[in-house]
């Protein structure tokens, strides 16, 4: 980690030193740093035995609890799309923009079997299967999804409730390490 200091005075961090201005390294800044919710200040710099020292204080962000809570919804939405990208594993996007059309005409035949179905009409008769075998495929395959989906979108709501209840940044650390990594089933 580095830290860009102008006039003795933090002014952005780093993963990585940055190319113009004056970058020094920071070695320790204590486990509970978080660059999102905390603000460096410093560097104090000390010499002992030829050493440079430089020493940081991590100082809460007066807007931490906020900031947290909108990093947590953005982290939360990455595993939420993966987790449907693992449903929708090896589909294109296209064929998937499809399944609500396909749902709706095979309701649509469900209920009278003179009802118009272009689109299964057309993929029954590529695939070399009869209109009830891809109706049926088609209803069983939409409840499944429907049922991973809602699961899935439930599992998410849940825990966007959990981090617009928590008031502290210990519980958000906590909805955090106990919701966003198990399993969503």
């Amino acid at each position: 980690m580095w830290a860009k200091v102008i006039e003795g005075k933090v002014v952005g961090t780093s993963a990585s030193k940055g190319r113009k201005g004056f970058w020094l390294p920071i070695v320790n800044i204590g486990k509970n740093y978080n660059q999102i919710t905390h603000r460096l200040s410093g560097p104090v710099v000390t010499i002992e035995d030829s050493k440079v020292i430089c020493e940081y204080s991590a100082n809460l962000k007066d807007d931490a609890v906020d900031r947290m809570k909108a990093h947590l919804k953005i982290e939360l939405a990455v595993i939420f799309q993966g987790k449907l990208e693992a449903v929708t594993a090896g589909y294109t996007p296209e064929e998937v923009t499809t399944w609500a059309h396909q749902k709706e005409e095979a309701a649509a035949y469900n209920e009278s079997s003179s009802a118009s179905t272009p689109m299964l009409d057309r993929i029954a008769a590529k695939r070399g299967v009869t209109k009830q075998q891809l109706v049926d495929k088609v209803s069983a395959n939409a409840l499944a999804w429907s049922d991973a989906i809602g699961t899935t979108l439930g599992r998410k709501q849940a825990i966007e409730e959990l981090i617009e209840t928590a008031t502290t940044l210990e519980g958000l650390e906590t909805v955090q390490e106990t919701e966003f990594d198990t399993d969503w089933t």
